[in-house]
């Protein structure tokens, strides 16, 4: 057989093979990709989720405790006012939903995110992790300044709870 011959069949060998590669790489990514969106994780858009949050959320059990926000009033905008007391009329403070990370909810239908935050006090973001509980009723938030919290801790002193 001419040497020009072999060598072509040998690209073409060599083609066969990248094709079937590339093809079970694809076939891969594509199952990895159909695994993950069929999980209990649902991705929500972020107008979405300040729909969820927007309103008025109160402690007055914080009405006590110094420099803590006992109301927090959410915008549909993103933005967001604190009061020190439940029935302040000026604000403590105020901030910024900046982004949404990730979102998901739980069998008894409550919904969790991981969102980043702007506080005025502050020039670096924050890291929120909250639960909203399927009545709609009762929020749960964590927050800190170095990354996520692995789950709400009711124990850690960055842990609050809100009610409508």
């Amino acid at each position: 057989m001419h040497p020009l011959l072999i060598l072509f069949r040998g690209d073409r060998i060599m083609k066969n093979r990248m094709f079937v590669s590339i093809l079970i790489l694809v076939f891969t990514v594509l199952i990895v990709v159909s695994s993950c969106a069929t999980g209990k994780k649902a991705q929500m858009f972020e107008e979405d989720l300040i729909k969820k949050l927007s309103g008025t959320w109160v402690n007055e059990d914080y009405d006590t405790v110094s420099g803590w926000a006992s109301k927090i009033v959410v915008k549909s905008d993103g933005t967001y006012d604190y009061f020190g007391e439940s029935y302040d009329t000026e604000r403590m403070g105020y901030g910024e939903y900046k982004a949404i990370v990730d979102t998901w909810t739980d069998p008894e239908g409550n919904f969790f995110y991981k969102a980043t935050i702007k506080e005025h006090w502050v020039t670096s973001v924050l890291y929120e992790i909250g639960k909203i509980s399927s009545s709609g009723n009762e929020w749960e938030r964590i927050w800190s300044g170095i990354d996520f919290h692995p789950e709400i801790d009711p124990n850690d002193s960055f842990y609050g709870i809100y009610y409508r």
